[in-house]
């Protein structure tokens, strides 16, 4: 599994670096520290940040 640092988080979503640390920090996307005190994000927290939220009453069944 690839892992993103914060900078690289930051460029894929759009967001500014202290805004992704913020979010590590309120637990709203889980990340590790290295041995080396390097912060790695998961590839599956960019997968969930890169999903769009759409409420589920807005989402149109297929084959209507």
């Amino acid at each position: 599994m690839r892992q993103f640092s914060p900078r690289m988080f930051a460029e894929a979503i759009g967001v500014h670096q202290a805004t992704v640390l913020a979010w590590i920090r309120e637990g709203r996307i889980s990340a590790a520290v290295t041995p080396t005190g390097r912060i790695k994000i998961p590839e599956t927290a960019l997968n969930e940040a890169l999903r769009p939220v759409i409420p589920k009453k807005y989402i149109i069944p297929e084959g209507k």
